[in-house]
């Protein structure tokens, strides 16, 4: 039994055209007459089954109080700020350290005699 064989007994419970000479086919072998006659007794249980009841659909989303709302939104702006502040704070440090320290001490160095 192949995937093919139950797609032509589905289609055929699904009153979609079917090949009938293959259908012959594929009754003669014992499995696809049980699968027939499972699918069968599938729909039979489904028709018969209580239909299912209407989906309640929500008539009111609640909204989250105001206070929520402000709250969330000056954590919001808050951390953009400290963003903000911390890519300033960055921007000029790192000017700073490019540059070259200025020098505490310098040395000479006087060349060494060859002769020596």
């Amino acid at each position: 039994m192949t995937t093919d064989d139950r797609d032509v007994l589905s289609a055929l419970l699904d009153n979609e055209p079917v090949d009938a000479d293959l259908l012959a086919r594929l009754l003669e072998v014992p499995g696809n007459r049980a699968l027939l006659v499972d699918f069968v007794r599938l729909r039979a249980a489904l028709r018969d089954a209580d239909p299912p009841g209407p989906t309640p659909v929500p008539q009111h989303v609640p909204r989250p109080p105001m206070t929520r709302v402000f709250l969330r939104s000056a954590a919001g702006l808050a951390l953009v700020g400290l963003g903000l502040a911390g890519g300033a704070w960055y921007a000029r440090h790192a000017a700073d350290a490019s540059a070259a320290p200025t020098p505490s001490r310098i040395v000479q160095l006087a060349p060494l005699d060859a002769s020596r």
